[in-house]
């Protein structure tokens, strides 16, 4: 059953990947042989947009290739129920949120600049060079109204979900890759996430300097006082970004450094859901104590760059847009602008959503042991139930983790063969009370006594 449910999915996602190659050198084709400015850009957004959905694909058959069917079958056994439900819940992944968000970007801006293109073509009777591939230009026009059409429409969906029911909203199903078996594999794992975390961070200073340089550049080339206010302000936002990307590479560096190579010290920490995936590492970070002053800092300045441009650009006012206004420098300023008003109506939405149906936001924040050192807090395990007593001490925790030294029998939890190399509990009480690691945390979360002869573990 598993291994159908895994090979329609491949299939899909292989298809996808070939469509979205096909569709990319298309775009490409039309790009490099036109000379129309507007075209042009046109056709390299296309193409971009195309490589991104295909790299997404192939990351999605990627993990499809190292998916551990033992492992998979006991954390994820909800995703194998058919292959869209495979294939939504790796996509759900936290890895690749990022990319989807630009994706559902381009691909909007892309389908009303399409909207524009053929309105302009049948009703102005504007000149462009798509006649010199008309049969090009209409495949791409076709393939982006459906998919912008059917994103937009999604878009909606699920803002009325959400106002309906925010918790059906919330309640997706996510493929959780983070689970590891070894030391080794769990030390790999952390390490990776932390590299792609702080070649993001890099970018985004790359990012944000390029940014600045251009709003300065507005500032100093633009007379009109308002335009010249705006771009100041845009700037000083800029740099305040800079500052936090900067401190929050430096803080990535730190935890980078402090992996451990034997005992992993952050595994009964408040830190371990930061690490199930980059992004989800970036944001934990940003929103912990220690980055408060230059996150809210920046807050303010964005709220001030949208209330500034709401007023000195509304909305209404896009129709008498001209085409040499559209590839201004200005333009890229309000069109930065509008694109924080589009997420900052989405979050209002998910606020108001929240507070009709009584659900608190949970936020993951990296936790540290003191603000002015970059050290990691380890702490102890939180017991629910206070009858059953709790672990008083980490290192009494710490000292039942190993590698399995041989094949044992099954585990009581799971009914799985526990095999050599793996990562177990050990309880001192005998030597056959031998746990998968995974299994046996669950278990500790909540109790302080072996599971088999009730011994007490502290």
């Amino acid at each position: 059953m598993l291994h159908k449910v895994i090979l329609k999915t491949k299939i899909y996602s292989w298809i996808l990947i070939i469509v979205s190659g096909i569709i990319a050198v298309l775009a490409c084709i039309l790009a490099g042989q036109v000379s129309d400015y507007e075209v042009k850009i046109y056709g390299t957004l296309y193409a971009i947009t195309a490589f991104i959905f295909m790299a997404i694909n192939t990351i999605v058959f990627y993990r499809l290739q190292a998916i551990n069917l033992i492992n998979a079958e006991i954390n994820n056994s909800n995703c194998f129920s058919s292959w869209k439900v495979l294939y939504n819940s790796i996509l759900n992944n936290s890895d690749l949120w990022f990319s989807k968000y630009v994706l559902k970007c381009l691909v909007v801006i892309l389908f009303h600049s399409t909207l524009s293109f053929i309105t302009r073509l049948k009703y102005h009777n504007d000149t462009f060079e798509f006649t010199q591939n008309i049969s090009i230009s209409i495949v791409l026009f076709i393939v982006m109204f459906i998919f912008g059409f059917l994103l937009q429409f999604y878009l909606v969906v699920q803002l009325i979900q959400m106002l309906a029911d925010f918790k059906d909203y919330s309640r997706e199903i996510v493929f959780t890759f983070h689970l590891k078996e070894t030391f080794q594999e769990e030390k790999q794992y952390k390490t990776g996430i932390t590299m792609i975390a702080m070649i993001f961070m890099l970018g985004s200073i790359g990012y944000y300097g390029v940014k600045l340089a251009l709003y300065i550049l507005i500032a100093k080339n633009n007379e009109e006082i308002n335009t010249k206010v705006f771009s100041i302000i845009v700037s000083i936002l800029n740099i305040s970004c800079i500052i936090l990307c900067a401190r929050i590479y430096l803080q990535l560096k730190t935890i980078y450094h402090q992996i451990p190579d034997i005992q992993d010290v952050i595994i009964y920490s408040y830190n371990i859901p930061c690490f199930t995936g980059w992004f989800i590492l970036v944001r934990s970070l940003v929103f912990s104590n220690k980055f408060r002053f230059w996150r809210n800092l920046t807050f303010i300045f964005l709220y001030i760059q949208t209330i500034y441009g709401m007023i000195k650009f509304p909305f209404y006012k896009i129709y008498d847009v001209t085409i040499e206004q559209m590839f201004s420098l200005e333009s890229y300023l309000y069109c930065d602008t509008a694109i924080i008003v589009a997420l900052m109506f989405w979050q209002f939405i998910e606020q108001f959503a929240r507070v009709i149906h009584q659900v608190k936001r949970k936020y993951i924040v990296y936790q540290f042991e003191d603000q002015s050192q970059n050290i990691i807090q380890p702490v102890s395990i939180d017991v629910q139930t206070e009858e059953l007593g709790r672990i008083q001490n980490q290192s009494i925790i710490d000292n039942l983790v190993e590698n399995a030294q041989q094949d044992y029998g099954e585990c009581c939890f799971c009914l799985d063969q526990i095999s050599k190399g793996q990562r177990v509990h050990k309880l001192k009480c005998h030597a056959t009370h031998i746990f998968h690691y995974y299994c046996m945390s669950k278990w500790l979360a909540n109790h302080n006594n072996c599971p088999l002869c009730q011994y007490i573990i502290n």
